[in-house]
């Protein structure tokens, strides 16, 4: 949660050495482009001190609505689970997908997902959770009803 109350002063710190830096996948683009990394149109349009002039920081941000967990080890061949499939690996997608249009069989004629949990917060879960996740949930998810916030699935193969 951002601090109100927290010193605000600018201050310019240098680095010696080689620094990353890593706050997620929404915090980072968002921390680079204020420090000034970014397309220099873009964040001269915003008043913002170009840096480096950088292009795309951030543009390339995904919504991961699949959250991958748990691990089991199986006594499996290779290809006996459906790991290449939710990773969309090409060389497996183009054999099942030729396997079935010359038989109409195989894994893609079947559904392998055993359980599946979607999951959207109350209204009073979201006001829980602060005027930024507030914000955040207004513009990306009111109106979508069929976005989950998280989701979870298991695979049986």
């Amino acid at each position: 949660m951002f601090d109100q109350t927290a010193d605000q002063t600018p201050r310019k710190i240098l680095a010696r050495k080689l620094v990353v830096l890593s706050a997620g996948a929404f915090a980072t683009p968002q921390i680079l482009e204020r420090s000034g990394i970014d397309d220099a149109f873009k964040l001269n349009a915003l008043g913002i001190e170009t840096i480096s002039d950088l292009a795309g920081v951030g543009m390339n941000l995904r919504d991961h609505p699949r959250v991958r967990g748990g691990t089991a080890l199986v006594d499996a061949r290779l290809g006996d689970t459906g790991d290449d499939i939710v990773d969309g690996d090409p060389t497996t997608l183009a054999s099942l997908q030729s396997q079935f249009k010359e038989d109409k069989a195989g894994v893609l004629s079947w559904n392998f997902v055993d359980t599946a949990i979607k999951y959207r917060p109350t209204e009073d879960e979201v006001k829980a959770l602060g005027t930024d996740f507030e914000s955040y949930w207004t513009e990306n998810f009111i109106g979508k009803p069929g976005k989950a916030l998280i989701s979870l699935q298991s695979f049986m193969m």
